[in-house]
């Protein structure tokens, strides 16, 4: 049941990053942000309620304060009012998601509240890896040979990765014949490849 919950969470957030990308790529930021909003919310919740999360019903006016701001980031073209909104919209978010550890809001001082927002952008940063490392697919086949030899694999390649597309991006940017070989090898734009490949992992990554 782990196994299915962190694909069904990958499969989710896969979902949610494309969405992410073709609304959020682009500006100037409007009613895009409260419809990925929504859609975020809703895949939460559904997760939430076939699974039967003990976390379903807390704090239901959470998602509906979040969507405030949200929708104040369409109602007026202003860039102070919209880098309040944005905050604002992430506190709600931090608020829901030390809800979903099992905080109470109710309780607490500052100082405490203070430490639970640094959590749960810490839980954000690194809360992806282990359903790659520990709830994936290949965990569950780890008694074979194939699966520990799968797992050595996908752990090295998504390590790797990153590293590889940021240098790759890098020397691209700094070396014309680099970006021109590059070109000629892989037969697309790496720059608009990287378009919208950021944008899509930034947000299944938090997603997730």
């Amino acid at each position: 049941p782990r196994t299915r919950l962190a694909l069904e969470i990958l499969t989710l957030s896969f979902a949610l990053g494309v969405a992410g990308n073709a609304l959020l790529r682009v500006g100037p930021w409007g009613i895009n942000v409260a419809i990925w909003l929504i859609l975020l919310m809703a895949g939460a919740t559904a997760l939430e309620m076939r699974h039967r999360a003990p976390s379903v019903g807390r704090a239901p006016w959470i998602a509906l304060v979040a969507l405030l701001p949200a929708l104040g980031i369409a109602w007026r073209d202003s860039p102070a009012l919209k880098l309040l909104d944005l905050g604002m919209l992430g506190l709600c978010l931090s608020l829901a998601l030390i809800q979903a550890r099992g905080t109470r809001l109710a309780r607490g001082g500052i100082v405490e509240f203070g430490w639970r927002f640094f959590g749960s952008g810490v839980a954000v940063l690194r809360g992806g890896l282990p359903l790659f490392v520990r709830e994936s697919w290949w965990t569950a086949q780890a008694a074979e040979g194939w699966g520990r030899q799968a797992r050595a694999v996908s752990i090295g390649a998504l390590v790797a990765t990153p590293w590889l597309i940021v240098f790759g991006a890098l020397f691209a940017s700094a070396d014309a014949v680099f970006r021109n070989l590059v070109g000629r090898l892989i037969g697309f734009d790496f720059s608009l490849l990287m378009s919208h490949l950021i944008p899509t992992v930034f947000c299944a990554w938090g997603v997730a």
